[in-house]
């Protein structure tokens, strides 16, 4: 499988502010809201492959995380665009 980042892994200019990119993901991914809020990050999914070695397989897919509180976090569900709609 081909990536849509290969390219960018294959230039050694690059591969320091790709990591840095993965690291920042993963710290917005394990930072908790505000109370009674959630936060929403908007990305391509070579980003997500990246950070988490998975791709969305649909335009308009969400990944949704829960921080654990301790640094990490947690896949917890994809929703599909169709899906959408049927949100509260």
């Amino acid at each position: 499988m081909t990536r849509a980042s290969d390219s960018i892994a294959a230039s050694a200019e690059a591969a320091p502010r790709r990591e840095q990119a993965i690291a920042a993901l993963k710290k917005m991914l394990a930072a908790s809201p505000a109370p009674g809020t959630n936060s929403v990050l908007v990305s391509h999914g070579f980003n997500l492959w990246d950070a988490e070695g998975f791709h969305l397989g649909t335009q308009g897919e969400a990944a949704i995380y829960k921080p654990d509180g301790k640094g990490g976090y947690a896949l917890v569900a994809r929703l599909l665009p169709r899906e959408w709609a049927e949100l509260p």
